[in-house]
């Protein structure tokens, strides 16, 4: 499989985050970010012996939602805490652990709103399957205290990072 991604032209902007566990079915009007640069399942435990968590996002426009323009990955066990101007991805209405089911710590993805600078599309990394970030993507690459944003993060699992596109200013 490619190490890039054809991208279908949908430029619209996402405007909501899940994450959906092993045997969960996909939320009715969201995606679920099925396979990494390489192919790779898109697992943010992939290794960690852990539930398999994988991000879903939506571009429902008719939501009434204010698109996301912001992600972050924070770690309470070290003393962070979501920002007042920020929403927890959530499971079933539940902030989500993204390190469920391993004995690594717990990590939340965290999203802010805005109708500037908004994400149209997601991306899952496994730098040690060399993988990289698509030309135009950003890597979530540090927590707000500067932690590495490893989303596996002291699980014993490969180390996985998020990466995003913005939608180019005028397009």
């Amino acid at each position: 499989m490619p190490r890039w991604k054809i991208i279908d032209g949908n430029e619209d902007p996402i405007t909501d985050l899940t994450v959906i566990f092993r045997g969960d079915s996909v939320p009715d009007g969201f995606t679920k970010l099925e396979r990494s640069q390489s192919g790779q399942r898109a697992d943010l435990n992939k290794g960690g012996r852990g539930t398999f968590v994988y991000l879903c996002h939506s571009k429902d426009q008719s939501s009434g939602k204010a698109p996301i323009s912001e992600i972050i990955a924070i770690f309470p066990e070290r003393g962070e805490f979501v920002p007042s101007d920020y929403e927890v991805v959530r499971r079933r209405g539940v902030p989500a652990n993204i390190n469920t089911g391993t004995q690594g710590e717990i990590i939340y993805l965290c999203f802010k709103r805005s109708t500037t600078s908004e994400i149209i599309d997601l991306v899952v990394l496994f730098p040690r399957k060399n993988e990289s970030l698509p030309y135009g993507y950003m890597k979530v690459d540090k927590s707000p205290l500067g932690y590495v944003a490893d989303l596996n993060s002291t699980s014993g699992g490969t180390e996985v990072f998020l990466g995003y596109k913005k939608k180019v200013a005028g397009g």
